[in-house]
This record gives C-alpha cells, structure tokens and sequence, in this order.
C-alpha cells in the first residue's frame, strides 16, 4: 500500500512543474504564468459555479463568467442601472411631447442619465421607448395618407456627430376608422467611455419630409425600460 501511494505521489509531481519564477504548471515544466494548464484539451472545473450550486447557472445554455473587482469569478453581474418593474419616462412631461408644424423635422431631448467611470470603459444600453402619433395636441387622428417617421437614439455629452442605438418606425394613415395605438421603439448599443462623468442624452423626433402637415408624438405613454452595464 506504501509503495501505492509513493506512485500516486510521484506521478502528481511529474504531471506539474514550477519554475524559478515561482509559476505552476500542469502537464508542463515550463510554466509561462502564475497557473498555466498545458494542453489542448485541458479543463478545468469549479463547482461552486454549476447549477447545483449556483442560481445564476441556469442549466440552459452555457453561463457567461465575470470577473469582480477582487478578481473573483463569478457569474452574477451587476447591473448600472435598471428600470425592472418601474416606469423609466413620464409621459405626462412637457419634453415628452414632440410637435412638428411648419417644419419638416424635430427633435427633441426626453431624459437624459449621469454616468461616472473611473477607467476607459464601454457603457451597454438596452432601452423600449412608448410613443402614440396624433395630428394635433387633441389627439385627432392622422388621415392624410403622409407617411411620418418616429425616431428614437442616444447622444453622448450633447455631441450630435454620432447617433448611438438609432431605432424608427414608420407612420401613415388616411381613415378615421384607422388604429392609433400605442407603438415602441426598442434598440440596444454600446458606448465608449473615456475616464470621467458623461451626459448620456435620450432623443425622440418626428418627421415627415412635409412643411404643410404637422405631427403631435406623445413619448413615454406606456411602460418605458431602459437598462445599462458598464464592462
């Protein structure tokens, strides 16, 4: 039995190697990093993180795995923000209310959001925005056949150079028995980030290509979501 557990021993030892510089290595005597797993089949295993042990391992599909600020791994990740079950946008607000009259196109600023990062990072944004198109602040109906454009998209610090997580639906109605409902414009982006505090603008607008027609788009009726993740 002594000389069993003398062959178990030693094959453990030739299996691993440490180098001068205090690296360890399996299946390899050269290790290059502080652990390094030599092979091109070689795995590892962490149970703490399966599905019997961990309820963000929903045993589907396989679960992506992050690293915290310790350097920790781990499968929860933390969110920035998120609406979850409340309303992100009130539509009663007067920014919420985008009128086009007499000109072809508006644009107009719904909300806007504060964000702080302390190293070069990039800020991922889902959002669903609820709007309803009416002719006029009365809610009468649209019914001159004049196809409208709603646009939602993101500025970052008021820079209109670039658009981020642009996202439209198109308009047209020519019946007073047509449906006017509640529509939403859903879009998700990724932003860059440099180190410092950002303005993080959301946008809705409305045109029509037409000076002679006007457009009332109440934003924010219904129930808005907006999330956001730093990485």
């Amino acid at each position: 039995m002594r000389n069993i557990y003398l062959l178990i021993f030693f094959s453990f030892i030739v299996s691993m190697g440490f180098s001068q510089t205090n690296n360890v290595g399996i299946n390899t005597c050269e290790p290059a990093q502080k652990l390094h797993i030599a092979g091109s089949e070689s795995t590892f295993r962490i149970e703490m993180l399966d599905s019997l042990n961990n309820l963000s391992n929903r045993n589907t599909v396989n679960a992506p795995l992050y690293v915290d600020e310790n350097g920790v791994l781990t499968l929860e990740f933390d969110l920035l923000y998120n609406t979850e079950e409340n309303d992100e946008i009130d539509g009663t607000l007067p920014s919420t209310n985008v009128y086009q009259i007499n000109v072809d196109n508006v644009e107009q600023e719904l909300i806007t959001k504060e964000v702080t990062v302390t190293r070069p990072s990039y800020l991922e944004i889902k959002y669903s925005i609820s709007f309803k198109v009416s002719l006029n602040d009365i809610n009468e109906k649209i019914t001159d056949q004049l196809a409208r454009v709603i646009r939602n998209y993101i500025l970052l610090n008021g820079n209109t150079d670039r658009k981020f997580g642009m996202t439209s639906k198109c308009y047209i109605n020519s019946s007073l028995n047509g449906v006017n409902t509640t529509y939403y414009n859903n879009a998700s982006t990724y932003i860059f980030l440099d180190i410092g505090t950002h303005i993080i603008s959301f946008y809705g607008s409305v045109g029509s290509g037409s000076t002679t027609d006007s457009t009332f788009v109440n934003f924010g009726l219904d129930q808005d979501m907006l999330l956001m993740r730093i990485y």
